[in-house]
This record gives C-alpha cells, structure tokens and sequence, in this order.
C-alpha cells in the first residue's frame, strides 16, 4: 500500500528541512478558572507512534469536561465534550505551519474577535495558519466539538495524487502559503466529519502502527474528497426548482438535523434558525435530499441505532437515541430494517 509520508513536494517547494519548524503545539485553557484542557507538542513523536488519551477535568462550581485525544507526529485529532454551569471562554492556541478542521456539534460557541464568528451547529470550518489563537466563548450548556489539526507537508503530500486535487481551492491556497483565516471556507457537512473522527479515535490497531497510519490516511482523503464535493456545488442540479441560496440554506438544515437527531428540532424552530420558511423548507428538503425531514431524522436514528446495539442494550440504545419509549424504538428498528434489535 502507498503512503505518504513527508516526501519532497517540489510543486510548492516543500521539503523536510523547515519541519522541526512547524512541529504542531496545541494548548487549551479556560481562562476563567485557569484550568489548562491539555497541553501537548507532536515534535515529541516518532513517525510511527499514535498515542490515545483521555483526559478529564472537574471545577466544582464551574464545569465538567472531558477530552479524548489522538496524537502523531503529523496529525491530532481532539474530541471534547463540555458540561458548562457557567460562561466560559476557552483559548485554543496552536503554533506550528497547521490545517484545522473543527466543527461544534452541540453548544452556542462563539469566536471572540473583531467580527465575532458563531460557530453554527453542525458546520466544518478549515483555516491553514503558520500559528493562531482562538478565543472561544461558551455560554452555560453542553458543548461538543471536534478538531483534527494537520501538519501542513503531510496534508500536501497526502492528496497530491488525487485526481481531483487540481481544481481544489482550499489546496491551492494552502500549497500557496495563503492564510486561510477561520469563516472564509466553511461547509455544512457535519456528520461525516463527525463519523469520521469517530473511526479514527475508534482504531486501536496497537500491533500493527502502519496499517494505523494508512486507515488514517485513506479516511482523511475520504472527508476532503466530500469537502471538495460539497465546495464545487456537485449537489446543485440545474433542475431543481430551489434557488442556490435556498440550496445552501437547505443544506445548512441538513448538516443541523445530523448534528442534532437525537433531539430534533421542530420545522418550525429549524426554518427560523436556517431562515427559510416552513413551506419552502419542506418542499425544498424534500426535492432536494429525496425524504421528507422526518425520514431523514429516522434515518440518522437508524443507522446510529445499529451501531449502537452492538455495545447496548435496547434500552440504552433507545436512551441515547432520544426515544422516551423503548416499545416505540422497537417498532421503528423494525419497521426500518425488518427485524428487532435482538434479531439484528
């Protein structure tokens, strides 16, 4: 199997020699307790190392929080979910040449700038940046969030041969030295991120690092070939009676329902949040995506109930899935598939 692995990339002129410089470090602290999330420097890793962590920290008053972390030489994947009982603000710092994917799942964050960004539920956010902080405001509720930060050689050098790379915008820039600042390039595809950081924190092949490397490789390729999809407008079909604008908003209410599917919102709550009127989101959802919004939010429920009764039980997986009645998951488990839980 290929890998890619730090090789020379002459195109941009991007070699090994200046890789120590841009080594990634990356610190979480909330300020406001002065309690540090983590603290960790990718330079102390071999090129074959993953490490796994899980970290949790407690403030009586003030939060509960829990990370887990994957950590390479080249790539960190972080998982977090916060339990705030009151406003916090997180200041999330990386040095090092690094591409971020981040994406909040649950939580009203905002970025504390200038122009402060919401960061909108359900929405993949890409910066490229030689270093940057972020000051994250987080009001008293849950949040969850994931991050995957790449060391910028390793992600030119894992997509260079990708037939599709050459009409990418992102890699152009990146490949070009261009800082790509957080809210210029964003999309609605949360779920699969999320499925993806998923897969990867689930890997635990601890005999066997390379074959590791190359799972990691082949599911990173797999999110930045749907970015690109997404990017490119492959999803806008000159036949739909929508609009593009409303296409995006529909979109939007897509990413939203797989950020949220286990406490779905209602249309009306979900058209006041994408701004677009209940009748144009239905009829457009529907068009445009081929199921009424209640099939997609069985769906979602579904595929996530068949994973899930792999390591609970019914109940629970009913529990975590958000129905109040164990008899109605039941039904609808095998009204979707054909058979109960047990049977599956």
């Amino acid at each position: 199997m290929q890998k890619y692995r730090l090789t020379p990339y002459p195109d941009y002129g991007i070699g090994n020699k200046n890789i120590a410089k841009r080594i990634m470090e990356i610190n979480s602290v909330i300020l406001e307790e002065n309690c540090s999330m983590f603290k960790e420097n990718t330079g102390k890793y071999n090129s074959k190392d993953i490490i796994s962590k899980r970290i949790k920290k407690i403030k009586k008053d003030a939060f509960n929080a829990e990370s887990t972390l994957k950590l390479s030489k080249f790539i960190s994947v972080i998982y977090t979910n916060f339990d705030l009982k009151k406003k916090v603000t997180d200041k999330f710092s990386i040095t090092g040449d690094t591409i971020m994917i981040s994406c909040v799942y649950k939580g009203d964050s905002t970025v504390l700038s200038k122009r402060s960004k919401n960061l909108e539920l359900g929405q993949v956010f890409l910066t490229y940046s030689p270093e940057s902080t972020q000051y994250i405001k987080m009001p008293a509720s849950k949040t969850r969030y994931v991050c995957i930060l790449l060391q910028t050689d390793y992600y030119l050098n894992l997509l260079k041969n990708e037939k599709w790379i050459k009409n990418d915008s992102f890699y152009k820039n990146v490949g070009l030295k261009k800082q790509i600042s957080l809210g210029q390039f964003s999309l609605p595809v949360g779920f699969q991120l999320q499925q993806i950081v998923k897969d990867l924190l689930a890997c635990n092949w601890h005999s066997n690092t390379d074959l590791q490397l190359d799972f990691f490789d082949l599911k990173l390729k797999e999110l930045f070939l749907q970015l690109h999809h997404q990017n490119t407008g492959a999803d806008h079909d000159t036949n739909y009676t929508v609009s593009r604008t409303s296409m995006e908003k529909l979109k939007k209410a897509r990413a939203f329902l797989m950020a949220n599917y286990k406490n779905p919102p209602t249309i009306k709550a979900l058209s006041r949040i994408i701004l677009l009127n209940e009748m144009e989101l239905k009829k457009g959802f529907k068009e445009v995506f081929g199921k009424t919004i209640r099939a997609y939010i069985i769906e979602l429920r579904m595929n996530s109930a068949s994973q899930l009764i792999k390591d609970h039980s019914v109940n629970e997986a009913a529990g975590i899935l958000g129905y109040k009645s164990v008899p109605h998951f039941i039904k609808s488990f095998k009204k979707y598939y054909g058979v109960t839980p047990k049977q599956f």
